[in-house]
């Protein structure tokens, strides 16, 4: 009786067995590839990005958090698939930057394009023309600014409650009658959750857009403060935890004191988010 020859066993799981993250992980790249699909209907693939995101922040508010804490306990076991928790945190912390990296990609030099072809933009304030900023306006004074509260982080002013996935402004203004012998102050501002992302230029068209958090709209809400920096910032929280910690004040202050911004893609802002 002939002998049965067996294949040779892997010498590492990661050869035989996908980690669940990284398959998570997997699993949201075939959502941004139909973003990416150019067969796809053109309003779908904005969708898809859109998806690709919410997806993104699930993944870090539950997962990775979990990851997170089993780091910060010290556990050094690897798992099924082979992969040590910071072994895993590196690999996901890759793959994550690569699939950001496409989903910007994609959306400000193949959507962006197609969508202006079709006469949808997305501008700043310093693309509208007279007509259009007398209605962006109207709309702020009347909707927005009633709904907006600065908080101030001094010493004297704790670091505000965030709440996860919001959308806030993190400023720097300076009293605007005396801005060189002044200190600058820190500042945050929520928008608020039930406002719309984008709104339009004009009553008609229908057909240019232009977000609420645009810089050049923030200095009414701080008369008489001199704006000097701003930028669009998102927390993507552990999910068990309800507020976020004193200690990323820092965290603001470098990225902000001082600056000067340079931000990619025509001046389109990137959130930035913590975890």
């Amino acid at each position: 009786m002939s002998s049965l020859k067996f294949p040779i066993l892997a010498r590492s799981p990661r050869e035989t067995l996908v980690d669940r993250e990284l398959s998570w992980l997997a699993f949201n790249e075939r959502v941004l590839e139909l973003a990416e699909d150019e067969g796809v209907p053109l309003l779908e693939r904005c969708r898809f990005l859109a998806i690709f995101s919410s997806n993104l922040d699930d993944f870090f508010m539950i997962r990775v958090a979990t990851l997170k804490r089993k780091l910060e306990s010290g556990i050094t076991q690897k798992n099924t698939a082979g992969y040590t928790p910071a072994e895993l945190m590196k690999e996901i912390s890759h793959k994550t930057q690569d699939l950001i990296t496409r989903q910007t990609k994609c959306f400000h030099e193949r959507i962006m394009p197609q969508l202006q072809s079709v006469g949808i933009s997305i501008i700043k304030w310093a693309d509208l023309d007279a007509t259009e900023r007398e209605y962006v306006n109207s709309i702020f004074q009347a909707k927005i600014f009633p709904v907006l509260t600065p908080l101030a982080v001094d010493p004297s002013h704790p670091f505000p409650y965030i709440s996860g996935l919001s959308l806030n402004l993190a400023v720097v203004v300076t009293p605007i009658d005396s801005p060189e012998d002044s200190d600058s102050l820190f500042a945050r501002v929520k928008v608020p959750s039930n406002l719309p992302r984008f709104v339009e230029t004009s009553s008609t068209s229908g057909r240019r857009f232009i977000p609420p958090r645009d810089k050049d709209s923030i200095p009414v809400q701080f008369t008489p403060a001199l704006l000097i920096a701003s930028i669009p910032v998102q927390f993507t929280p552990d999910f068990d935890r309800a507020s976020i910690p004193v200690q990323f004040t820092p965290a603001f202050e470098s990225a902000l004191i001082p600056v000067q911004f340079i931000p990619p893609r025509d001046n389109a802002s990137i959130p930035v988010q913590f975890t």
